[in-house]
């Protein structure tokens, strides 16, 4: 409204709103409904961003413990059979001498023990000395014979090591297993932790 002065009288007249207020209202009213939108697409992600990291989280500690279980049982699996071979590291060994073979180590060092004895049992010789050598005498002979019995105490002494690596491999598998099921387990107890935290505070 405004005042007009007209014959000595007030007067009022109603005065149109002008263009440039209309135009400033629209524009703070849309504005309005752009911050309301904003605010309500800023909740719904950050929510969808808290479940995506409980579900990974959670898909990650069962991927751990999955993972825990079969290095662990594995672990365990070798450990008796060789404990059912009732093996004893010699006392030529460089290390451990008459300690039973019931881990890595001990598997370790007894393959190391074999592989010396077999060597020193042929005279230094290997598998394709020993044949080379069999070409070359009366296969009727005592010679021959001889090499016959270290070419075979290498293979058996071949097959043992061979048996004892495959121990030394396999603990080395389980434990990463295990190592990384552990790693799991934590990693994803940690995002589920961050996604309830996160949650909380929406």
């Amino acid at each position: 409204m405004a005042r007009i002065r007209h014959s000595g009288r007030l007067r009022y007249e109603r005065q149109s709103t002008p263009p440039v207020v209309w135009q400033r209202d629209r524009i703070l009213r849309r504005n309005l409904v752009d911050s309301r939108f904003n605010d309500e697409g800023s909740t719904m992600t950050t929510s969808s961003t808290n479940t995506a990291l409980h579900s990974v989280g959670g898909l990650s500690v069962v991927a751990g413990a999955l993972f825990l279980a079969a290095g662990a049982g594995a672990w365990f699996t070798v450990t008796k059979q060789l404990r059912d071979e009732k093996i004893t590291v010699p006392d030529n060994a460089p290390m451990l001498a008459g300690k039973p073979v019931h881990g890595p180590v001990t598997a370790y060092v007894e393959a190391l023990v074999i592989k010396g004895n077999a060597e020193r049992g042929a005279g230094g010789r290997t598998f394709a000395d020993i044949s080379e050598a069999l070409r070359g005498v009366d296969g009727s002979s005592e010679e021959a014979q001889e090499l016959r019995k270290q070419s075979a105490a290498l293979s058996t002494a071949a097959s043992l090591r061979t048996s004892l690596m495959t121990s030394v491999l396999a603990y080395g598998v389980s434990a990463f297993a295990a190592g990384l099921g552990a790693f799991l387990v934590v990693s994803g107890s940690r995002l589920c932790r961050a996604g309830r935290d996160s949650r909380r505070h929406l």
